[in-house]
């Protein structure tokens, strides 16, 4: 089996206040070349995605989104050959 792109996606929910919801989310999708770690590959643009999430929670509520894994939306999807 040969996979040639990878998906990922991570999402973040925050309620501030009452009444209130905010949705951050990153998708990122990559081509994987022949040879290389299609894991691998997802595990980058998972951090990838994670990382511009958190970046965007801050830069939106000026406080950080917790770095807890139980947060953690993400979902990959890989296409084969």
């Amino acid at each position: 089996m040969r996979v040639e792109r990878v998906s990922v996606g991570f999402g973040y929910t925050s309620n501030p206040r009452p009444y209130e919801t905010l949705r951050f989310d990153v998708r990122l999708d990559a081509a994987v070349d022949e040879g290389e770690d299609w894991g691998e590959v997802a595990r980058e643009l998972h951090a990838a995605a994670k990382a511009e999430v958190r970046r965007q929670v801050t830069a939106s509520t000026g406080r950080a989104a917790p770095d807890d894994d139980h947060v953690d939306t993400s979902r990959a999807t890989t296409t084969q050959e």
